[in-house]
């Protein structure tokens, strides 16, 4: 049963027992949480790959605000955007 099974089954479970969308909702954020945390170390192994991670966040947040301001076609920024996470995961993955 992979973990995925595992939460649908426990969400089913809690459904048919009468728990309330809040009970349901966080059962959902937990196995969030413990997958993102999962997924941050793969990423971000290291302070210097997260400062890496955090420089390309800010760089893509100002781009972001910069093309708003001009009006820039969202595709073209977008298409930017994942070019530029591809490099910076290529980049850091190799260190």
């Amino acid at each position: 049963m992979t973990r995925e099974d595992m939460l649908a089954r426990l969400i089913a479970q809690a459904a048919g027992e009468g728990s309330d969308l809040v009970t349901l909702r966080a059962i959902v954020e937990e196995a969030s949480e413990i997958g993102a945390a999962r997924v941050l170390g793969r990423l971000a192994p290291d302070m210097a790959a997260g400062r890496g991670w955090a420089d390309l966040a800010a760089t893509l947040t100002a781009r972001v605000r910069s093309a708003r301001a001009v009006n820039l076609d969202p595709a073209t920024l977008l298409v930017d955007m994942l070019l530029r996470i591809d490099a910076a995961a290529g980049a850091l993955s190799r260190r």
